[in-house]
């Protein structure tokens, strides 16, 4: 099945790489010139706020280090730059939803023999239906978080409980401490167990949204459930087979950037996972293609049942 589905990626793809190597780079533009521009004047804050972090864990972490870095983060989120920085971050993010539905229906189109339109059309074309597609990602994380939420409580409780413990340690029973530390690795394990099925049950929706954008947003999320039932295995197999491609990437790249400099390891990188993007990607547009036609192909069978029976009476 996923040797079938990668097959097909390679046939649709084939002659049609560049202009998919091009889609796939206007897609992540906003990105990837967010992040440069941060880059360049000093104002990316992961690493702003990385030194503050790294003086509370050398020093170790106390009340007044907490402190100490609340007032650092606090000052640097004030920074003029740092805050332009945050609202390009953020059209960039609310952007790329639907030049990633563009992306989508380009590689569908692909599999389905329709003419190729070239890179512009085609990492442009569902661009109208942005509100549609950012309310689409709003409500999977919200489903998502749902299906979550066991984990998400259990953890939360037992932290609570171990603090309480930690502040009366003389009155804390050994064993309790322990028992409530499993209970909160087993809320990480279901928090992660939960997470990895509810994102392969609305995986399909970017598709279905792409393949059909006058779908409502919730009824993309709930056509994605119902394709991904009994298909989720797959789905989850197919995602999987694309590591070894990820750690090819990875070598790749930095035994160049160590023999050539850090631009060609960048452009390396960059090249190696757009070609990545592109290339799983449509092997999960090939595995949309073949669920769309299965519920086709049972809704005839339903059809033709019903008219014979529709004859016997």
């Amino acid at each position: 099945m996923t040797a079938e589905l990668k097959y097909k990626a390679r046939a649709a793809l084939q002659g049609h790489w560049l202009n998919a190597l091009l889609i796939a780079l206007i897609v992540n533009l906003p990105t990837l010139l967010t992040e440069a521009i941060a880059s360049f004047t000093g104002n990316d804050l992961s690493n702003r706020l990385l030194t503050p972090a790294r003086d509370i864990f050398s020093a170790g972490i106390t009340q007044t280090a907490a402190d100490g870095f609340r007032t650092q983060a606090a000052a640097i989120l004030r920074e003029p730059g740092i805050q332009w920085m945050l609202v390009l971050q953020m059209i960039a993010r609310l952007l790329t939803p639907a030049l990633a539905l563009s992306m989508l229906a380009w590689m569908i189109g692909r599999l389905r023999g329709q003419e190729d339109e070239g890179p512009l059309a085609g990492a442009f074309c569902r661009i109208r239906y942005t509100v549609k597609a950012i309310c689409q990602r709003i409500l999977m994380v919200i489903k998502v978080a749902l299906w979550m939420l066991p984990g998400i409580l259990l953890c939360t409780g037992g932290m609570v409980l171990l603090q309480i413990m930690t502040n009366d340690a003389q009155n804390a029973s050994a064993f309790l401490i322990r028992i409530v530390e499993l209970l909160c690795l087993l809320g990480y394990g279901l928090i992660a167990v939960l997470g990895i099925r509810a994102a392969l049950h609305y995986s399909l929706a970017d598709m279905v949204l792409a393949d059909r954008p006058r779908t409502g947003a919730l009824a993309s999320i709930r056509a994605s459930a119902a394709y991904m039932k009994d298909r989720k295995m797959q789905l989850f197999l197919l995602e999987l087979s694309f590591i070894g491609w990820n750690i090819a990437v990875t070598l790749v790249s930095s035994f160049v950037g160590n023999t050539a400099g850090n631009v060609a390891y960048l452009v390396v990188q960059m090249l190696g996972s757009l070609a990545l993007t592109v290339y799983m990607n449509t092997s999960v547009a090939a595995f949309y293609n073949d669920c769309c036609a299965a519920e086709n192909s049972a809704g005839k069978t339903e059809m033709k049942e019903n008219g014979r029976e529709d004859e016997s009476l």
